[in-house]
């Protein structure tokens, strides 16, 4: 189990503060890894930051170690291992251009994102953060926003899951894609309100990639906005959301066949803005909190 603190949402703007990772082998911690970083001996943390984690200025410059140690250190513990997180794309962009920045090679251990999971087990729920879920699965103690608990809670997030979850599932998604494609375009709200301050406000979304819910679920919530669901890209295309495209058969070169018309349009002068299902999600929750 994996967890960061970052400064903010974008690995090109914004920096690793902690990372840590706990080893689990048959359902049991065996061991446990924690590090804060520190970039420079004049290094400061935001004070949002600080509000949110705890973690200061002091405790950054008297005990953290230097970016390319403490990556060095973490794949070190991590090995091969599978990577499990909640949201954890976050974690593994920061990761990932960690390993580059530092000639470690890439980072691309297999991973499970128990957020997926649960999203998918609480598909009427509206929030599934780690704070939503901890209590409607009986965890009752509060959730620290320090990388190191995260990574504990985030394991008992996911054993309490595996108790609850049947074997049928994970039958139940499979069969759930295999139907009839559906055309999103007919979608109409079913929301009495609509947010005009929004960003996806009359706005056009297409979706690529294998979303943590159903794709029609994730077109009604751009309807329900007041925005538009596409099936394909176009040039009234505003945005286009990534999901999980590791195992698409639709996958050449790296990119599905609507990034590579996204990216056609866009050098062709057209605005298209491109975000992970991860940051579109974290969009929509912070416009309805």
């Amino acid at each position: 189990m994996i967890d960061t603190e970052t400064t903010g949402l974008s690995p090109d703007w914004d920096r690793i503060l902690e990372i840590s990772a706990i080893k689990v082998k048959s359902g049991k911690v065996i061991n446990e890894f924690s590090r804060l970083i520190k970039y420079s001996e004049n290094d400061i943390v935001p004070s949002f930051i600080t509000e949110l984690t705890g973690i200061t200025t002091t405790m950054i410059r008297s005990k953290g170690v230097s970016p390319k140690q403490d990556t060095s250190e973490f794949k070190a513990f991590v090995e091969e291992s599978l990577i499990v997180g909640y949201n954890v794309n976050f974690d593994i962009n920061f990761i990932f251009d960690s390993y580059q920045q530092f000639n470690l090679g890439d980072f691309n251990n297999d991973y499970v994102d128990v957020w997926r999971i649960a999203r998918r087990f609480f598909k009427g729920e509206r929030h599934n953060r780690v704070v939503d879920v901890m209590p409607r699965l009986g965890i009752t103690h509060q959730q620290r926003h320090r990388a190191l608990a995260d990574c504990y809670d985030q394991k008992s997030i996911l054993d309490e899951l595996s108790i609850r979850i049947d074997e049928n599932f994970f039958k139940q998604s499979k069969r759930a894609k295999q139907k009839s494609k559906f055309d999103l375009r007919t979608l109409i709200s079913t929301s009495s309100s609509i947010n005009q301050d929004s960003a996806f406000y009359q706005k056009s979304i297409c979706f690529t990639g294998a979303l943590s819910i159903p794709r029609k679920d994730a077109a009604q919530l751009v309807v329900n906005i007041g925005g538009a669901a596409q099936n394909g890209i176009n040039k009234k295309t505003d945005y286009l959301v990534i999901g999980d495209i590791s195992y698409s058969t639709n996958v050449k070169n790296g990119i599905t066949g609507k990034m590579k018309r996204a990216n056609e349009l866009m050098n062709a002068g057209q605005d298209i803005t491109i975000l992970t299902e991860t940051l579109f999600m974290e969009m929509l929750e912070e416009e309805n909190a």
